[in-house]
């Protein structure tokens, strides 16, 4: 510059253009960069505070946890759950005028197949348990009535038919067909 001043004194204000041209130039590709770098470390934040709430409540993540751990504002945390509960299959609850996100969690997987499972096999034994006890039922009825069978047979004195005597009667010739003629 001091060069294009000595040897062209009408060109300064051109020079000097040109040079605060680069450094606004300069000073956008850095304002960009700053930008950027900030919204990766913004990103790297929110996805740190997700994972701690998501791993500790077991899938259930509230937006003013997001916000005030990741350091972000509130809408932006709603902005990011709801975008992600879309495309996770997450499930957006409303409890006591409070929003919370429910996301899929490994435990909660599990939980869930245990009791699915739990109350299928409940549901199979308790028909079996019920008819293995009505059989049991009817087989005490039977001992306690072969038990009593027992027991009057011993209690009752024998039988022993008394004989029995026929008497005979003479016999006497009559023929009752020749007293008709």
């Amino acid at each position: 510059m001091v060069g294009t001043a000595a040897i062209a004194t009408n060109s300064i204000a051109s020079a000097v253009a040109a040079i605060g041209g680069a450094t606004f130039g300069t000073l956008c590709i850095r304002s960009e960069e700053n930008k950027k770098a900030r919204k990766r470390e913004e990103a790297i934040r929110v996805a740190t505070a997700f994972k701690s709430f998501y791993e500790r409540n077991k899938g259930v993540i509230v937006p003013e946890e997001i916000s005030f751990f990741a350091d972000i504002d509130l809408p932006t945390a709603t902005v990011f759950l709801d975008a992600l509960a879309e495309s996770q299959n997450g499930q957006k609850l409303s409890v006591n005028n409070t929003v919370a996100y429910a996301f899929p969690h490994t435990e909660n997987v599990l939980d869930t197949l245990t009791k699915n499972s739990q109350a299928w096999v409940e549901s199979r034994t308790q028909p079996v348990l019920a008819e293995n006890q009505a059989l049991k039922q009817q087989m005490m009825m039977i001992q306690a009535q072969m038990q009593a069978q027992a027991m009057a047979k011993q209690q009752m004195p024998a039988y022993t038919p008394e004989p029995q005597v026929v008497q005979q009667t003479p016999s006497t010739d009559i023929d009752p067909w020749k007293n008709l003629l």
